[in-house]
């Protein structure tokens, strides 16, 4: 089903599945929806008509999650079947089979920014792959139950996965390597804009101070830059948003925002 997101209003209901609609994803670029279902297949909708476009049959189980990346023109889904199929957007012709996973793929996402595709596994890990050779990047291990949920913030310069062992990790994506797919084993990465200011902050570090300079690494790109028990300087604007000066905590307080 299709809902206005101002009113609510029911716009149109795509019927053309022959079981379970188990994902769904939206590109308003390419004015487009995909579909996953438990027939096995991927079916791709005009957004505005409704008007089925095309189906996509190549997975030999249920598929479980779709993403859809306009900027790099293709349709991921990810399946029961172990495996993840690579589609070319415009024609739903089957670009690629990645197969690694050794239980059903739970979750699949896309970062055109990053060159990446992760798909997340029952099999307990987080699998990165490059985007446009299929290519086996990395295995991400750490969660202790199958993994449900994958997400990508190429601006962040993060993956982020849910599991069912209640929690959820973040993966670091190497700043000098997005576009090309490099992956750190865990942590977050700090953008070009961080590492400036870092390097100022050393070079005012060691004229001003004996103390030494950390950074320490919030969520949503956000860090605050630590000299001795003071901190010294931050970006994050939500706390600022509260009316709340980080400059004036100690750093011992760090434990408690992060």
């Amino acid at each position: 089903k299709v809902w206005e997101l101002k009113t609510g209003r029911l716009l149109n209901t795509l019927k053309g599945h022959g079981d379970w609609v188990t994902s769904v994803a939206i590109s308003c670029e390419a004015g487009l929806i995909a579909s996953g279902s438990s027939d096995n297949t991927v079916k791709v909708w005009e957004l505005k008509t409704g008007r089925l476009l095309n189906t996509l049959k190549g997975h030999e189980s249920y598929v479980t999650s779709v993403a859809i990346s306009c900027e790099a023109g293709i349709i991921a889904s990810g399946s029961s079947d172990n495996t993840v199929n690579v589609w070319e957007l415009k024609t739903g012709r089957l670009l690629n089979t990645l197969k690694d996973h050794e239980s059903p793929v739970s979750s699949v996402a896309i970062s055109g920014e990053a060159g990446i595709i992760a798909s997340g596994s029952r099999d307990k890990t987080v699998k990165v792959w490059d985007l446009k050779t299929g290519r086996l990047l990395n295995t991400l291990k750490d969660h202790e139950s199958p993994v449900s949920s994958v997400a990508i913030s190429g601006e962040a310069g993060i993956i982020a996965s849910g599991s069912w062992d209640g929690s959820i990790k973040e993966w670091g994506l190497k700043p000098e390597t997005v576009g090309t797919g490099g992956i750190t084993g865990s942590g977050t990465s700090t953008s070009d804009r961080l590492a400036d200011h870092v390097q100022a902050l050393e070079t005012e570090s060691r004229v001003t101070s004996g103390s030494e300079l950390t950074i320490h690494i919030l969520p949503e790109e956000e860090w605050l830059a630590i000299r001795g028990d003071k901190i010294i300087s931050t970006n994050a604007q939500r706390y600022a948003a509260l009316g709340i000066n980080l400059t004036n905590f100690p750093a011992r307080a760090i434990a408690l925002i992060q």
